[in-house]
C-alpha cells in the first residue's frame, strides 16, 4: 500500500478553525476547544492543536495536547516545592484519545508516528521532563499495533488515576456547553 503524502499541523496557544467539527461523533470532551480553554485556564496550561490531512485534504486525526507546568490551582500560582522546581520548564501532557477519521490502519499509524516525533521533539527543544498520553494505553484503547508503536518509541504505560464520570447529565446539554 502506498501512503500519500500527509500534512501535518501544529497550532500552539491558538485554536484551529473549525477544531470542534466532527468531535461530537468521533471524540470525547478532553479534545475539544472548550477543554483546552478549561485546562488553559485553571492550570495556566498552553493548548497545543495536532491535526494530520492526507494529499486530497482529508482529515486523518488530530490531537489536543498541553504544555503544562507545576501550577497550583487553589492559590493559582506555580508550585515551589522540590519536585515543583525540577519541572519548571513543565511536561506535554495528552489527556484524551487522539480523534481518528479514517479507517485505513496505515494511515492511522502514520498518524500516531507523527504525534509522537513531534512531542518527542518538542519536549527536547523545550527541555520538559516527559510526555504524558493518559489514556493511550487503556481500556479504551487495546490496538496492539499502537501499543507496539509507543513502546519503539520508548514510551510505557503507568496506571495512574480512574476518572470518575457524573452520568446523570444528558449527553446534549454537555455539547451545549462546549
Amino acid at each position: 500500500k502506498r501512503i500519500h503524502e500527509m500534512k501535518f499541523e501544529c497550532s500552539i496557544n491558538q485554536i484551529p478553525d473549525n477544531w470542534d467539527n466532527r468531535i461530537r461523533d468521533n471524540g470525547d470532551l478532553t479534545q475539544t476547544t472548550f477543554w483546552a480553554r478549561v485546562i488553559s485556564k485553571i492550570d495556566k496550561a498552553v493548548p497545543i492543536f495536532l491535526e494530520m490531512y492526507d494529499d486530497e485534504q482529508n482529515i486523518i486525526g488530530k490531537v489536543l495536547l498541553f504544555h503544562k507546568f507545576p501550577w497550583d490551582r487553589d492559590r493559582q500560582k506555580l508550585k515551589s516545592d522540590f519536585k515543583s522546581r525540577i519541572l519548571r520548564k513543565g511536561w506535554l501532557e495528552c489527556c484524551g484519545l487522539p480523534i481518528i477519521y479514517t479507517s485505513d490502519k496505515d494511515k492511522e499509524e502514520l498518524f500516531y508516528s507523527e504525534v509522537i516525533n513531534w512531542a518527542g521533539k518538542y519536549a527536547k527543544d523545550n527541555k520538559l521532563m516527559y510526555i504524558n498520553f493518559l489514556k493511550i494505553f487503556g481500556t479504551a484503547n487495546d490496538d496492539e499495533r499502537l501499543k507496539e508503536l509507543f513502546a519503539i518509541k520508548v514510551y510505557k504505560p503507568e496506571v495512574w488515576a480512574t476518572y470518575i464520570v457524573d452520568i446523570s447529565i444528558q449527553e446534549e446539554e454537555l455539547w451545549e456547553k462546549t
